[in-house]
């Protein structure tokens, strides 16, 4: 796992608090994250053997070690964290295998065993200090036209590489230095304390504060799996997925080789409950009801977890939370479940919101569906059956007139009273035609956004609107704007 994190922990200042606090676009897509990427499998095969290698050493001696069982170079022959300064000259001469990296010395060999005896480590004292790259290369390959080798890694992202529990036990990672600006050698910066962003911890030579407090005074987004947090957890789950193990291993305790590994991934990761499909409509009293069948509920497969136990319905001004529970509903649940299907209505609403609604599907074991049927709905009425009095809300209409939701109503101005089929024409005062709207719903209102023909802003003033019906019946009335 090669990785990188915000060392403070710190997120956008100036407008993640207020997000957390009060859930605004999500509260958590602003989260710190550490990022990076694990290889899960790389060719050894087709390595060139000793006898076609020519090898760089910068230290005599060091050839010995650096060869497998099969005669291939130990892979990566190449890990180097470097500055952004490269050159090709500085390129090629990071190529020369050098000394300490692979002398299986007390760092290596003996923290990680004979196995790691000649392979390469990248270069730890240049961490956060520098603005870095990643060189990380396998080889050298011999082949012939027509051969392929395979490579797959998986790219992971995490809240940080550390978990509480980790940082208090006093995990260990190779890197975090500050490297030559402290004068830390090679040997006493190769491994440091893992930060966490639920406590700071100081080390180094430097004495630096090192992770934050983030998640310990912010919940986890709701949409973030509880046992899978960090970048490390993420990489756990990826190899998992890869190798097709029915349980997640933890990889800070045993070794993963990716080259004992299958050149083609299983990806059988198991599986729960799946959410239903669900439609959002309108009652005669602008309220909206979800409803949805019981599919869900017979799902089998062989790597299915738990079988279903319930649903949770869910409702959102933002696709991404924060999530409230509307209702749990159970299995064939007499309040919400007639004629082969389930609904719930939701009483909170009014003309022109809108709203996300989704619902989950929960198993035995409590874990969740994926959020897979995310909706979003305005909340409208029926349209009449015949022309009658039309109702321009808001009138006047003002910016940011009250409406609220997360549908962009403060820019519109909504028509009630409409018949299933009309057409509806603006006009100012001065007798110009500014808009014409063709109403083919049995939606209660249209939305009109103040803009003209021309995408240019409607300007203050007295409107007029016709409405007319396709057997020529017409009603007409006026509403004010003013900016």
């Amino acid at each position: 796992l090669n990785y990188t994190m915000s060392d403070d922990g710190l997120p956008d200042p100036q407008y993640f608090t207020q997000w957390a606090e009060t859930g605004t676009n999500g509260g958590g897509l602003q989260a710190p994250m550490s990022v990076g990427y694990t290889m899960l499998y790389y060719d050894t095969t087709k390595l060139a053997l000793r006898s076609e290698t020519v090898v760089a050493s910068s230290t005599q001696g060091q050839t010995a070690i650096v060869w497998d069982a099969n005669n291939h170079l130990k892979q990566p022959y190449l890990n180097r964290l470097e500055t952004s300064l490269w050159s090709e000259s500085k390129f090629l001469g990071n190529m020369t295998i050098t000394a300490w990296p692979r002398s299986g010395n007390s760092i290596y060999g003996a923290s990680f065993g004979p196995d790691w005896n000649g392979r390469v480590s990248f270069n730890v004292r240049q961490s956060w200090i520098f603005a870095v790259g990643r060189q990380i290369c396998f080889g050298p390959y011999i082949l012939k036209p027509g051969d392929k080798i395979r490579f797959a890694l998986a790219e992971v992202a995490g809240y940080g590489a550390a978990s509480k529990e980790e940082a208090q036990a006093g995990l260990k990672d190779e890197g975090g230095s500050c490297g030559q600006q402290c004068n830390e050698s090679a040997s006493t910066a190769a491994f440091n304390p893992v930060p966490s962003y639920y406590d700071t911890i100081r080390y180094g030579a430097d004495n630096k504060l090192h992770g934050s407090t983030y998640l310990s005074k912010y919940p986890l987004p709701d949409y973030v799996n509880s046992k899978t947090v960090t970048v490390r957890d993420v990489a756990d789950r990826a190899i998992q997925l890869y190798t097709g193990s029915s349980t997640v291993l933890d990889y800070d305790s045993s070794q993963y080789w990716p080259e004992r590994s299958s050149d083609r991934g299983v990806y059988a990761a198991p599986l729960v409950v799946p959410a239903p499909v669900i439609t959002v409509s309108n009652t005669p009293l602008a309220q909206n009801r979800i409803s949805w069948g019981p599919a869900a509920e017979t799902f089998t497969a062989p790597r299915l977890t738990a079988p279903f136990s319930h649903y949770k319905v869910m409702k959102s001004i933002h696709p991404l939370g924060p999530w409230k529970l509307l209702d749990s509903v159970g299995k064939a649940d007499s309040r919400f479940y007639a004629g082969g299907s389930y609904t719930v209505t939701d009483t909170s609403t009014k003309v022109l919101e809108s709203y996300y609604y989704s619902v989950l599907s929960v198993d035995a074991n409590g874990n969740t569906s994926g959020r897979t049927n995310i909706t979003l709905h305005q909340t409208q009425l029926g349209g009449t059956d015949k022309l009658e009095k039309v109702v321009v809300v808001p009138n006047p209409y003002i910016v940011r007139s009250g409406f609220t939701g997360a549908g962009n109503v403060d820019n519109t101005i909504g028509f009630f009273n409409l018949p299933k089929k009309c057409t509806i024409r603006i006009i100012s005062y001065s007798g110009q035609l500014i808009e014409t709207i063709e109403h083919d719903s049995g939606l209660y209102s249209v939305e009109y956004f103040k803009t003209t023909r021309n995408n240019q802003v409607i300007a203050s003033g007295v409107y007029f609107f016709v409405v007319e019906t396709p057997d020529g019946n017409r009603t007409h009335g006026k509403f004010v704007v003013i900016q």
